[in-house]
């Protein structure tokens, strides 16, 4: 793939944008997003069925259940949008996919998505008899494996997205792109350890984030984290300091500073130098506090 040239990017005011994120372009409809916050709780589901069936398995039967729901018309991958389908179509999705996974498998996600969020997902998978504890450690061990966008279990979730866009007619390749279509026929039959699959899961998860990059449900995901923040307990963390005979960090920050300040005067009266400044020197007046 060709660079973009230099002279192919906008200036505004004291920022240069590429063409893709020129803020009068397509730049409008992007935005900075989190995948942690934003993204996982919108896909936990499907990662709950990748870490609970393994993973080659797993991405067959989500290839199967994403062209069965296209047949019905409702291909949708993000649960904030599934929730919003109409309450016989929601049932139609959730027997569909039950057809193809065993319910126990997304039961824990219930201890988050109760009747007030969606009753029809609630009553679909629901278990009386299982073990709350137990659904709330499966759907954090899930957590823990995807928390970070280029974690293996985050871009196993991104290719089923991926999937989702292609099978609903939202996601087009170009004849000239032959990286993205071999990653998405194959990503499948390789494992993480083989070296191919280096450069399939930075085509996977960069086509995420182009499909995704001007949806985010930050309500949705914020109610996820809160019912999960309510239903676990507290994990307090407490650093012991005992202090150190060497400080001289502090002294050298201190010349480093006085340093920067007497080699920009002509900088001193730019606004966005002296919030700089003023913001490294409150940082440092506090830590020096602190540690006396």
């Amino acid at each position: 793939m060709d660079r973009i040239k230099l002279t192919s990017h906008v200036k505004k005011g004291d920022t240069l944008y590429t063409p893709y994120t020129e803020p009068d372009g397509l730049g409008k409809s992007l935005r900075i997003t989190s995948w942690s916050k934003s993204w996982l709780p919108e896909f936990l589901w499907i990662g709950l069925i990748i870490n609970e069936l393994g993973r080659k398995d797993d991405l067959e039967q989500l290839y199967k259940i994403i062209n069965d729901l296209q047949e019905n018309k409702i291909c949708v991958s993000h649960f904030s949008k599934i929730i919003q389908l109409d309450m016989e179509k929601r049932k139609l999705f959730w027997k569909i996919v039950s057809s193809h996974v065993p319910s126990e498998v997304l039961s824990p996600f219930t201890v988050v998505i109760t009747p007030d969020i969606d009753e029809v997902f609630y009553n679909c998978f629901f278990d009386f008899s299982a073990n709350i504890d137990d659904f709330i450690s499966n759907i954090f061990d899930v957590i823990k494996q995807c928390d970070k966008f280029h974690d293996k279990l985050t871009t196993d979730i991104c290719f089923v997205v991926d999937w989702f866009y292609v099978e609903c007619g939202i996601l087009h390749i170009s004849s000239n792109n032959s990286l993205l279509p071999d990653a998405l026929t194959n990503y499948y039959k390789h494992n993480h350890r083989e070296e191919v699959m280096g450069k399939y899961r930075s085509v996977i998860r960069s086509t995420f984030q182009g499909l995704c990059g001007s949806y985010s449900n930050n309500d949705f995901s914020k109610l996820v984290w809160e019912k999960l923040g309510e239903i676990t307990d507290c994990n307090p963390l407490t650093i012991v300091w005992e202090g150190e005979k060497n400080m001289d960090f502090f002294g050298k920050i201190e010349k480093s500073i006085d340093y920067i300040a007497s080699t920009n005067e002509d900088k001193k009266m730019e606004t966005k130098y002296a919030v700089i400044m003023g913001l490294v020197c409150y940082i440092f007046k506090i830590y020096k506090e602190i540690v006396e």
